[in-house]
């Protein structure tokens, strides 16, 4: 995404990126490995996620609203005129 704000945002152009670290706690079904005290309990008791959430934002080309179900597509790519 960064990298696509940097690229199709003109010389001038204004990009915002907000990047945000969130935690949350391992649930019982969750996949993790233990730690070395062998415990299982106090183990997912300290065991948590991190999720990173980015936010980019630039007054780039834009997308059309006819190209936006191609965007996450595998492989997808979008033509862009200037």
């Amino acid at each position: 995404m960064i990298g696509n704000a940097l690229k199709f945002t003109k010389l001038g152009g204004k990009i915002h990126v907000l990047v945000r670290k969130i935690n949350t706690m391992v649930q019982p079904d969750d996949d993790f490995s233990l730690g070395s005290s062998g415990n299982d309990r106090n183990d997912l008791a300290n065991k948590k996620k991190v999720r990173i959430e980015f936010d980019v934002k630039d007054n780039g080309y834009g997308i059309k609203s006819e190209d936006l179900d191609k965007l996450f597509k595998l492989f997808g790519k979008l033509e862009v005129k200037e």
